[in-house]
């Protein structure tokens, strides 16, 4: 049964519904039905009188435009989600967790709301309308994938089926700690930790680039055939693969297996042993064709383990510029790194403390003098 959202905002309704079309374009993974902005009260009860008919909300972050009826937002949306979820939570109107999902415009909406901590806890998911079109079928894919992980959550309350594993063991004693406190609590608190501390950072899961890293291989300069031995090896790898929640649109590996996979099969540690070294154990052992991924025209090393926050490109330690941490960060997340090259370029106060001389080295090192 496909997924459905009901997409709100005060755009002309040709607009709006033009929006919906293109987010539907697989109505039998998922159906967008767009709707202009009513009153607040109204707009309240519209949403309490239709949840069994939607699974997800997407809302227009500025509502200050009348509708095509005359009804004045007289609220914004932080107010309407804020209020939603007291009803999911007092458990009285409104008798199902769903995801919210804002959307803006603005080309540089991302960064304001980054910016915007109050409004963090109520949505799931934060979009540029631009991107509705550039990256079309990833939205629909984390839209559909974010409703289907809250309804498993909603449904099972179980740590072991929200994680996807068998043995709790296998988890992580903080993060198994948290859970076990958090299990309890209204299924968009579960979700919002899933997304934010396990599924979208790099911890106890690894995404695919720094799972390319550590494993050596270049993903990002490579060529068809290229792609379809990388792919080869993710099936051979794929016991590793995170199967829980968000899985779908987020893929992530778990780091321990990856880690196991290597001792088992080659009885030595990725640790000790630089890209090219890696490469060629897995081409000689699987029948591949992979590649080592290069080493940056600033860096010195191939023993990556690490990749820049900006670029994606693997980063030996010594290589890496470690990136300002986020106070909101968990001990179990991994640090965010730049390359020497990007560094060089960031806003300073995107450097940590402690590598601000380290790169005020590098420029003048790397900082050509012109002749007069």
């Amino acid at each position: 049964m496909a997924i459905r959202y009901y997409y709100i905002d005060d755009d002309p309704k040709s607009t709006i519904t033009e929006t919906a079309k293109g987010l539907s374009i697989h109505p039998e993974e998922l159906i967008v039905t767009a709707f202009q902005h009513k009153e607040w009260d109204k707009q309240i009860s519209f949403i309490i009188e239709n949840q069994q008919n939607f699974d997800g909300l997407l809302l227009d972050w500025t509502l200050n435009q009348k509708s095509e009826e005359g009804a004045d937002a007289n609220f914004n949306v932080e107010a309407l989600a804020q209020q939603l979820r007291r009803h999911i939570i007092d458990n009285d109107k409104i008798k199902k967790d769903f995801p919210i999902v804002i959307c803006s415009a603005d080309y540089r909406f991302q960064d304001i709301f980054s910016k915007e901590t109050s409004g963090h806890d109520l949505f799931d998911l934060v979009f540029e309308k631009d991107e509705f079109d550039t990256d079309q079928e990833k939205i629909i894919l984390q839209l559909k994938d974010l409703a289907e992980g809250y309804k498993s959550i909603s449904t099972h309350k179980s740590i072991k089926e929200i994680f996807g594993i068998e043995n709790l063991e296998e988890l992580d004693y903080r993060v198994l700690d948290y859970m076990e406190n958090q299990i309890g609590q209204p299924t968009h608190e579960i979700a919002r930790f899933m997304l934010t501390k396990i599924v979208k950072s790099n911890g106890i899961l690894i995404d695919e680039y720094l799972l390319a890293a550590r494993l050596g291989a270049d993903i990002l300069n490579i060529d068809e055939n290229s792609v379809q031995e990388w792919h080869k090896l993710m099936g051979i790898i794929s016991e590793t693969q995170f199967r829980g929640v968000f899985s779908n649109a987020w893929p992530k590996w778990w780091m321990h297996k990856v880690d196991e996979f290597w001792t088992n099969t080659f009885e030595n540690s990725l640790g000790n042993l630089n890209a090219p070294q890696r490469i060629e154990m897995l081409n000689e052992q699987f029948g591949l064709h992979l590649k080592p991924a290069p080493i940056l025209e600033k860096a010195s090393s191939s023993d990556f383990w690490v990749v820049c926050k900006k670029t994606h490109t693997p980063l030996a330690m010594n290589d890496a510029i470690l990136a300002t941490s986020d106070v909101n960060s968990s001990p179990w997340e991994e640090d965010e790194y730049y390359s020497i090259e990007t560094a060089l370029e960031e806003d300073p106060k995107n450097i940590h403390i402690l590598e601000k001389e380290r790169v005020k080295k590098l420029k003048a090192e790397h900082t050509k003098i012109r002749p007069r």
